[in-house]
């Protein structure tokens, strides 16, 4: 039964962590801490970025800093917060990477950005929020694609939204529509 359970945490950093270690012909506990080991000693080898705070700058130059709230056990997910003291007005930014059933590599950000105002009822303010604004990227690459090739299609989409005076711009902040 140990066995087994260190066999399946085994396989579950070998999943997370996208490393590989041949669990097939493990016949005995010796031979699975050796797999263990190994794949410990890669871990310290696997390059995983920390979770720190982070500030994003509008377009009128405002800054806002999202602080680490935690990462989900289940699905990888870590998320990051714009606290405003009040919960329902809290700006959040999520982030994941995960593998698809195709193999390819998924790497996911959402931003989601609610505008709240204080509404009175019965001389007792309370926030409400009046809308919320949702940004979804999700960016999908080949298990063989290369570093230079992930990183000029992350320079290219911010190039993309960057642009003050393109396409990104005019769809976003004008709602215009394409001709």
């Amino acid at each position: 039964m140990f066995r087994n359970r260190v066999r399946r945490l085994a396989e579950f950093v070998q999943f997370k962590c996208g490393l590989s270690a041949n669990f097939t012909y493990v016949s005995n506990s010796a031979d699975i801490f050796h797999k263990v080991a190994s794949l410990i000693a890669a871990i310290g080898d696997y390059n995983m970025p920390q979770m720190i705070p982070i500030v994003l700058t509008d377009n009128q130059g405002s800054d806002h800093s999202f602080a680490p709230r935690g990462i989900d056990s289940q699905n990888g997910i870590a998320t990051l917060v714009k606290s405003t003291g009040v919960p329902v007005g809290d700006e959040r930014l999520t982030v994941g990477r995960s593998r698809t059933s195709q193999g390819r590599e998924k790497v996911t950000f959402k931003l989601t950005i609610p505008v709240v105002a204080n509404e009175t009822v019965n001389g007792i303010a309370r926030p409400s929020v009046l809308r919320t604004h949702y940004a979804d990227v999700v960016l999908s690459f080949e298990s063989t694609s290369s570093t230079v090739e992930r990183a000029n299609t992350r320079a290219m989409l911010s190039d993309l939204l960057a642009n003050s005076e393109g396409l990104a711009a005019s769809l976003i902040d004008n709602l215009d529509t394409l001709y």
